[in-house]
């Protein structure tokens, strides 16, 4: 998870969504540690809402092999970088949209 989850902020600190990745990384580990992220069908939507991001942004990884996430077995994680619970909603209902419509490019 740890890996994922780096490779998934640097994503989004290389296209100047956040402005500090360390900020960022706590918050969104503060954010799982209440509640995991995964769900079923192998997709994890880790998000917090931080000081940290810039924009509001949507970051993709899709994993070759499974790994942990919580208590589940996932292949693609999408991380949410939100400034405020109001773009967090927005991305997160596109993003379900664009899933239960089969579209696993988003």
């Amino acid at each position: 998870m740890d890996d994922a989850l780096d490779i998934l902020l640097d994503m989004h600190k290389n296209a100047g969504n956040i402005r500090s990745r360390a900020e960022f990384r706590a918050d969104v580990l503060k954010r799982e540690s209440e509640l995991s992220t995964a769900l079923d069908f192998g997709i994890a939507i880790p998000h917090a809402k931080s000081a940290a991001v810039l924009r509001p942004s949507l970051a993709r990884l899709s994993l070759k092999a499974p790994i942990k996430w919580g208590n589940k077995d996932v292949k693609t994680v999408y991380l949410i970088a939100s400034p405020d619970d109001k773009s967090h909603l927005e991305i997160l209902s596109a993003l379900a949209d664009s899933l239960q419509n089969g579209e696993n490019n988003v």
